[in-house]
């Protein structure tokens, strides 16, 4: 006895003379894949927007894996990054911040103002007693490998503009003794405030991002411009001539 397409039926050998099957395979052919196309066959029954989001379900699982094998640690291997932290970084691979673009926007609404403790030293950290210069407020945490990256940036355009422009830090989310170690790695000396909560960076001005740069008008009340990402050294420079006529 034989099959529709000529194979015998106890071993799915095409009998002599059969004709091959649609695809102009033989018989034998077809049961040779037999294993492949029903793979095949199953992952043709999934919806796509199904194995999509499977997909996306496996990157985000091994970018979850690579934070905690050693994107969470600082360098002394010994801090873990906050669950805040943690969200960041998820909002920024996923595109979901709601922010501004990544790079420099100019913008033109209120300012918000602040008063934090200082990250080193004891005098507070006060934005409305320093007014009267073009304003640069940078947030920052020490963990945050983009921060790392700008920072001697920032504090080369700070000691060539001093005087002209007055630069401020935030620090949010951190240790302080770990912020304070980062000032001192990268020679940043303009005040930074420490917000250990996070609540003027993600409540008062609602950052999306790490690190953000806020360029305030001299009197503190108007936001000019905001640069989410790593600046570089030219990049501040072209921006501080373009929103104040400071040439570094």
């Amino acid at each position: 006895m034989t099959t529709t397409d000529g194979a015998a039926a106890t071993g799915g050998v095409p009998a002599a003379g059969a004709a091959p099957g649609r695809d102009g395979r033989g018989a034998g052919d077809a049961g040779g894949d037999a294993g492949g196309g029903g793979r095949r066959r199953v992952l043709a029954g999934v919806p796509r927007p199904l194995l999509v989001l499977g997909i996306v379900a496996i990157a985000f699982v091994a970018v979850a894996t690579v934070i905690a094998s050693g994107y969470g640690r600082t360098t002394a291997g010994t801090k873990p990054l906050t669950q805040a932290q943690i969200r960041r970084l998820f909002q920024s691979a996923a595109g979901t911040t709601g922010g501004p673009p990544i790079g420099f926007t100019r913008i033109d609404r209120r300012a918000p103002t602040f008063t934090l403790p200082p990250v080193v030293g004891t005098a507070p950290v006060d934005l409305a007693a320093l007014t009267g210069k073009p304003l640069v407020v940078n947030f920052w945490y020490s963990t945050c490998p983009p921060c790392q990256k700008e920072a001697p940036a920032i504090a080369a355009v700070a000691r060539a503009t001093a005087g002209k422009v007055t630069f401020v830090g935030v620090d949010y989310e951190d240790s302080r003794s770990g912020a304070a170690a980062f000032l001192r790695q990268h020679g940043e000396t303009f005040p930074n405030g420490f917000d250990g909560s996070g609540r003027v960076a993600t409540q008062v001005f609602g950052i999306s991002g790490t690190p953000t740069t806020y360029f305030l008008s001299p009197n503190g009340k108007r936001e000019l411009g905001v640069q989410v990402g790593a600046v570089t050294e030219p990049q501040l420079v072209h921006d501080l001539r373009t929103l104040y006529g400071v040439k570094a």
